[in-house]
This record gives C-alpha cells, structure tokens and sequence, in this order.
C-alpha cells in the first residue's frame, strides 16, 4: 500500500479510485483493517488543526524523515508494525510539524484543557501570551476565569513556561499540591508520582505547598531546580534546564541523559556500557524529535545507537 495514499484516506482527502483501492487493501487481510482503524483512532484522539490536514505541505516537509523511518520504523515509532510505518511517519511528524510551528492558542473561549498525545512537545500561547511547551504526555488546564483576576493553570505531566510577568493578575502553576508563581520567568514544572520539581532558566519563582501560606514560599532564581517530596523541599543547581531552543544538559552523566530522553519521548533509551554512562555530556539538545535529539549525543560522545525491540542502547561507537 502506497503511504501517502493510505496518509490520504486517513484523513478524507483520497480519490474515489483510492479510495477504493485502499478498501481493497483492507479487506485482503483482517491485520490491514485492524492497521488502519488504529491510525484512525490515534489521528481522533489528538485532533486536525484548524481548517484540517494540509498533506501536500506536510507531506513535502516530512518527506525524507518518511523515506528513513519506512527503513527503520522501531527508531521513531514504537508500538506500532511495520506494515503501515511510512503512513504513520507521515501523519505523525506532521502533526509534531504543525504543533510546532503553528503556535496553537488556549484560551479559556476556545478550550479550557490541552492534552499532549503526541512523542514531541507542544507548543502553545494563552490568552495572556505566555508561552507553554507541553511535554508529550502532559495535561494542561485552565482555571475557569482564566486571566481575570489571576492566571491560573492546572498541570500533570511536565511544561515549561515563558510567562509576561502582571502583579495585578499572577501567574500560577498548580501542581501535585504545589503551588508555583511567576516573578517575571521562564521555568519548568514536572510532576513525577508524588514528587515535583521546579526549575528557573529566567527570573524568579516563589514556590509553596498550596495549604502553606505565602510566606513560607521559597524563591527561586536561575539555574536553581526546587525538589518537593512527601518527606521535604530541597534546592540545588538544575544538571538540565529547559530553553524555548530546547534542553540544556551541563556536564550530565550520559546515563542520566539516556533516561532523561527516554522519558521524554517516550522510548526507553540505555547506557550499553558503564564505563560510558558515567562520561559527562554538555550540549543543548532541541526538543523537535527523538532522532535529533540522538544525533547530538552520537556526535558529541562518539556514540552509535542499537535498536533492540521497543529499546535504544548507545554503545561506544567503535562497536556495537
């Protein structure tokens, strides 16, 4: 099956012939139908963009990522055969491809709660104009009145925020039964089980349980990473910060930076060798794909990738 005919069909805009065609596909074997209504449900459950899918332009700025992934489909899609992996390629990293351009507004008008279900961040404005990349998996949602007399938002997951400071209106971060507010900022929040961490790339940041008061808040300034668990609050330098460019990783063990990046996307990715994952990594890796991202550890540790099942090892490059 040809993938931009069945990327066509998936999202209404074949021909009667392919259409057809595709139907017979399906109905050759029970694997394709089942195949295809899986794409179907995933494309449903983040949603066109406004004014529906533009293949011809994703299609064009897709097209080589397209051609290597047919080639090695486990490198950037996990969970899902083969059999229709240029499909999938195609449809997805459009979708990464419009989240990440388009620029997307939440307002509480519009939508009141942002979902990412894809493996790349999203990147969305409020109506206040504060910038949120929402990491893949995470849930943002607005408080109702969101902007009039404070902006509030609600998180599961991890974001970072690039926030117009307002005195008259603050700007909160709800979060695991934390309570984050802009002093002027650009920060990140994760929630992790029962812990969450908090870290400042710009400005400041007062950060409390939300039963304390505000005075017991504990404010932090660039570069510093808040950890606030069951049993305490502790600060230290952030090893990673985030940048709208992406994430700044300063002489962080490669093992760390292999989970960090599993988690991230969403694959699992490991050290092979120990010696190696104790070597420290400084570099700013951009956040747009998986691939990318692994391309600037190989270069910068002289690594290779093997891909084992659902698995990314790195291993030192003279071999595998």
């Amino acid at each position: 099956m040809d993938s931009e005919r069945l990327a066509r069909y998936l999202v209404q805009e074949a021909s009667p012939e392919d259409r057809q065609a595709v139907e017979r596909w399906m109905r050759a074997q029970p694997e394709n139908t089942a195949e295809v209504e899986r794409l179907r449900a995933a494309l449903d459950a983040v949603g066109a963009p406004e004014g529906g899918w533009d293949v011809d332009r994703a299609w064009a700025a897709t097209q080589d990522r397209v051609a290597r992934g047919a080639q090695e489909p486990t490198r950037l899609v996990r969970g899902w055969p083969a059999l229709a992996a240029a499909a999938v390629l195609a449809l997805g990293l459009a979708l990464v491809w419009w989240r990440t351009t388009a620029s997307p507004r939440l307002t509480a008008a519009r939508a009141t709660t942002l979902t990412n279900t894809t493996t790349a961040p999203l990147r969305t404005t409020l109506s206040d104009s504060t910038t949120v990349v929402l990491a893949p998996g995470g849930i943002l949602s607005l408080a109702p009145g969101f902007g009039r007399r404070e902006r509030a938002v609600q998180l599961a997951g991890e974001a970072w925020f690039e926030v117009r400071h307002d005195g008259a209106r603050p700007f909160r971060v709800r979060a695991a039964g934390t309570l984050t507010e802009d002093l002027g900022t650009k920060f990140s929040v994760r929630v992790d089980g029962g812990t969450v961490r908090v870290i400042v790339s710009e400005g400041r940041v007062a950060l409390r349980r939300e039963r304390e008061p505000r005075s017991a808040a504990i404010e932090l300034a660039p570069s510093q990473m808040a950890v606030v668990e069951p049993g305490g609050v502790s600060v230290r330098r952030a090893p990673v910060q985030w940048r709208p460019q992406g994430l700044v990783f300063e002489d962080v063990p490669l093992g760390d930076v292999a989970r960090e990046l599993g988690r991230w996307f969403g694959v699992p990715v490991v050290v092979g060798d120990s010696g190696l994952a104790g070597r420290p990594l400084t570099a700013t890796i951009g956040w747009t794909s998986l691939d990318n991202a692994l391309e600037v550890v190989e270069l910068t540790m002289h690594v290779k990738r093997v891909t084992s099942r659902d698995t990314i090892r790195l291993v030192p490059a003279e071999r595998r």
